[in-house]
Parts: structure tokens; sequence; C-alpha cells
């Protein structure tokens, strides 16, 4: 959950930028795509409050296993988390478009000064302040995983209980085999997007 690849290449785009008009145009178009970012996780953080508060009601808790209540609601109290960051940063990026010169802010904010190997000063992206700003995004993510893992704490350990040949073995392995699924084609479409974006940032 580091930085993304395609945030540190967009910020330096802009950063280094030497004609002001197109880094101003570039600064616009980073803006309105991290605020679009923002509501996305919003919406997608709000759905997952939802499904974590769902689980504590079809699900039978008080048979499942600490370590499986433990990982909802940590994961709950992530994706609020994650709900409220995004809409902070939401608000404070909206109300800094309001002021004339918004884009020398932004350079600002996420750039710093650095010497390179030549000893002459360039404009570098901050990565303490990209966390920052990917700290909604890194949440919601941690906050599905907690999901998936209580959920099979709670399967794996209602299968050990009931033995091999039961229905909730069945349950378990059939769970393993849908996160396996789904984590691969998961990392495929990441991997896919993270090189095709690097592709266009490069051409």
């Amino acid at each position: 959950m580091a930085v993304a690849p395609y945030q540190d290449s967009t910020i330096k785009q802009f950063l280094t930028e030497k004609d002001p008009s197109r880094r101003s145009v570039l600064t616009k178009l980073w803006l309105e795509s991290k605020i679009s970012e923002l509501g996305i996780v919003s919406v997608t953080s709000a759905l997952l409050i939802a499904t974590f508060c769902a689980t504590f009601s079809w699900y039978n808790t008080s048979a499942s296993p600490w370590s499986a209540l433990a990982c909802w609601t940590s994961g709950l109290v992530i994706a609020v988390g994650s709900l409220g960051t995004a809409a902070q940063q939401t608000l404070s990026l909206n109300h800094l478009k309001s002021y004339p010169g918004f884009e020398n802010e932004i350079c600002d904010y996420v750039g710093h000064d650095a010497t390179n190997t030549a000893g002459n000063t360039v404009r570098q992206p901050a990565y303490s302040r990209i966390y920052i700003l990917q700290i909604p995004v890194m949440m919601l993510k941690l906050s599905f995983v907690l999901f998936l893992v209580g959920l099979g704490l709670a399967v794996w350990d209602a299968s050990i209980k009931r033995g091999r040949n039961s229905a909730e073995s069945k349950i378990a392995v059939a769970y393993t085999i849908t996160v396996i699924f789904v984590g691969i084609n998961y990392a495929i479409s990441s991997i896919f997007l993270y090189r095709k974006t690097s592709k266009v940032k490069a051409a």
C-alpha cells in the first residue's frame, strides 16, 4: 500500500513542466482527477460500511472466533475512517479551487526542491504529502482485506469444528478458491492498468 506509481509519475509531470500555462493545465487535470477519485472512494467506503454492518446481522457472530470479529470490527472502523478522510480531503481541495492561483499552491504542497546528481535544484514529488493524499484509498483497500480475512477465519473455524466431510468444510474450500481467483484477477487488472498508464506517460 505504498505510493502508487501513477500518482508519482503524474505529479512529477506537472512539477517539472517548464511552460507555466501547460503546468497550470496539468495541475488542474490532476486536481479534477483527484477529486473524482475521492468521490469514488467515498461511495465505495459507504457500501463497504453497509456490508460490514450487514455481516453482523446475517452471520452467526456468536459462534465465530474472536479473530474474525476483530477483523470485521477493525475493518469497519477503517472503512469509516476512509470515508471521513475522503470527505475531508474533497472539501479541502474544492475549497482550494476557489482561490486564484491555486495551481501554484498545489505545486508547493505536493513538491519540494531537491538536488540531482549534477548538483542542480529540481522539483520532486514530496512523498510524505503524496502519502497523505492516498490515505483514503489505502484505508479502503485495507478494510477490504480485513473483511475477506475475517470471513475466511469464520468459515475455516466452522470447518475445523464440524470436520473434514461437513458442509462447512466444503464451503471453506469453495471460499478459498474464490478468494484466490478474485485475488489473481485483481492483481492482473492492477498490473495491466499501471503498465498502460506508464506507457502513456512515457509517450
